[in-house]
C-alpha cells in the first residue's frame, strides 16, 4: 500500500483510507474494485456520506443485492489520481 498510512474498518465494507501525506486538495479521482473468489462479484463505490478530504478517503463495498448490504470483501483495489 503507497502512500496509505492506515486503513481503518469500523464497520462491514465501510473502509476508511488515510494517506501518508496529504494531497494538497480533495480534487481527484478514485478508481476501485472489489470481488470475492468464492461468492463473486461486489458492488463499490465512493461513500461520500462524508467529504472527501486531501489527507483521507472513504469507501463503501456492498453486495450486488437490493437491497444492498456493506460486506468485507477478500480483494479490495483502490487507485488515486490527481
Amino acid at each position: 500500500m503507497t502512500g496509505v498510512q492506515t486503513c481503518a474498518l469500523p464497520i462491514s465494507g465501510d473502509y476508511t483510507i488515510n494517506f501518508t501525506t496529504a494531497l494538497t486538495d480533495a480534487n481527484y479521482a478514485v478508481s476501485l474494485s472489489a470481488g470475492n473468489a468464492s461468492t463473486g462479484a461486489y458492488s463499490s463505490n465512493a461513500a461520500y456520506s462524508q467529504a472527501p478530504t486531501a489527507s483521507a478517503l472513504r469507501i463503501a463495498i456492498t453486495t450486488v443485492a437490493s437491497p444492498p448490504v456493506g460486506t468485507d470483501a477478500t480483494y479490495v483495489s483502490v487507485s488515486v489520481f490527481r
